[in-house]
């Protein structure tokens, strides 16, 4: 009986002990002051029909992203006014030459147009190249010629040939998304 009783005096001690720790440590860690929101006048975050955002009164700092998955607009290419002497034009890629009418019809209809690609990033994540009604074949044929070109370090526009590692010089055959876009 005197075992009995022993083990019900430390279970019970043990378990008063745990209670009073626990009532100590919750008046020493409680704030003295009770919990308040910043702010309650403010508008509310969600509401139940749209409201306008004005960010002018947003106090958001917005940070620049630091890499892009898509290009939204052409990247600012400064130039020298004149070119140096040892500069060769004869390595440089022909760039495509669009109307004025294609590429306000391609920036109208996709956000994510480059006009010094001619293409626009797709949903789905693709690039593709911007087709319009106002395009015409000279400038698919030059945007296959800068393919061709960009892909051959022997390519000669003038005969749409490259000399390849082995054989003799072959004809620059363009994929079909490029060479089907007329």
């Amino acid at each position: 009986m005197n075992a009995l009783a022993s083990t019900a005096f430390g279970i019970v001690s043990s378990v008063g002990v745990c209670i009073a720790a626990a009532f100590v440590a919750s008046h020493v860690v409680a704030n003295s002051e009770p919990h308040g929101l910043r702010d309650l006048a403010g508008p509310d975050l969600w509401t139940t029909e749209p409201v306008k955002v004005d960010p002018r009164q947003q106090e958001y700092e917005r940070i620049a992203p630091l890499y892009s998955s898509y290009v939204t607009e052409a990247p600012v290419i400064v130039t020298a006014k004149t070119k140096p002497a040892g500069l060769s034009t004869a390595l440089q890629t022909p760039q495509p030459k669009f109307s004025a009418e294609h590429l306000a019809w391609c920036t109208q209809h996709y956000r994510s147009f480059d006009p010094s690609t001619n293409s626009y990033r797709s949903y789905s994540g693709e690039i593709r190249t911007c087709s319009s009604p106002y395009e015409s074949d000279l400038a698919v044929n030059a945007q296959a010629a800068a393919w061709c070109a960009a892909r051959y370090r022997s390519y000669r526009p003038e005969d749409n040939t490259y000399q390849p590692w082995d054989g003799p010089r072959r004809s620059c055959e363009t994929p079909l998304v490029i060479a089907g876009n007329n």
